[in-house]
């Protein structure tokens, strides 16, 4: 009798167990299987200029930060420059040199500036490299240069993203698809105030990032088919032959804070065909 009620509790386990896993699979595992804009969204870097008035003014923090204005202030004026990398740079005296640049030392090709201060805190840089071109973005916006540092194109995300949703709220991410020829944009979305938060994905339709892109946004309130009460914060990027990853930390709408993160798995084949479209 014994043998028969650890047999029958064993199934209950292993039914209640195959339940729960597949439960799991559904609500972690699967993003939600479309997209936010029903008949495909597409951009264009024929849109926009090389030339942009920088944001200036009041400074903006991204995302908004708490505290007095006196620790903001200290925050921002106070810091302290000794620790800046070029005061705390130590070169290693045992090191060889080597002008030819071969044993694995590094050689400086070219170097020219980059996007300057534009008054959001933190600037949340990112950039990318293809064969012929760079990718630099900040919160306020990216830029598009060729490999000599000339600025080619200066793209505010407002306008940017306009196809595939009206709002943005920065924390950019770019890759460099070498595996299939593509530039890759991930920006953050979240309106406290509607509820809304998304992934704002964009993929050029070449190796040259000039010219025509398609847009997503993925809800990242979605768990799979399950809605949640989350936002994807501080969004971060990878790739490899088959797919785009995209890591979030997920934060409460309610106020409790980071809950967990989540990682996003999007089959390049499925991406890369779709034209923006689901």
């Amino acid at each position: 009798m014994n043998v028969v009620k650890s047999f029958f509790v064993s199934i209950l386990i292993f039914l209640f167990s195959a339940q729960s896993l597949a439960q799991l699979d559904s609500v972690w595992y699967q993003g939600p299987s479309i997209g936010s804009v029903t008949g495909g969204a597409m951009q264009t870097t024929d849109n926009f200029s090389d030339d942009f008035i920088l944001p200036g003014g009041e400074i903006q923090f991204n995302p908004p930060i708490g505290g007095s204005e006196d620790a903001i202030g200290d925050m921002i004026h106070n810091w302290d420059e000794s620790l800046l990398p070029e005061n705390v740079y130590v070169k290693d005296s045992h090191q060889s040199v080597n002008n030819m640049g071969n044993g694995g030392h590094t050689i400086l090709l070219n170097s020219f500036e980059g996007i300057p201060m534009t008054n959001f805190i933190p600037p949340d840089p990112a950039i990318a490299a293809g064969p012929d071109h760079i990718i630099v973005c900040v919160n306020s916006m990216f830029r598009i240069y060729d490999k000599k540092g000339n600025i080619l194109k200066t793209i505010p995300p407002g306008g940017w993203w306009g196809p595939a949703w009206p709002d943005e709220n920065g924390d950019p991410q770019v890759i460099y698809d070498h595996y299939e020829g593509k530039w890759v944009l991930v920006w953050m979305q979240v309106n406290d105030a509607a509820q809304t938060a998304g992934n704002l994905v964009a993929y050029s339709d070449d190796e040259n990032p000039l010219g025509d892109w398609y847009m997503y946004r993925l809800d990242t309130k979605m768990h799979g088919t399950v809605p949640s009460n989350t936002w994807g914060d501080y969004p971060h990027v990878g790739f490899d032959e088959e797919a785009i990853y995209i890591l979030t930390r997920c934060i409460d709408f309610g106020g409790s804070g980071l809950l967990y993160n989540k990682i996003r798995i999007i089959d390049k084949s499925e991406l890369y065909a779709s034209n923006g479209g689901q």
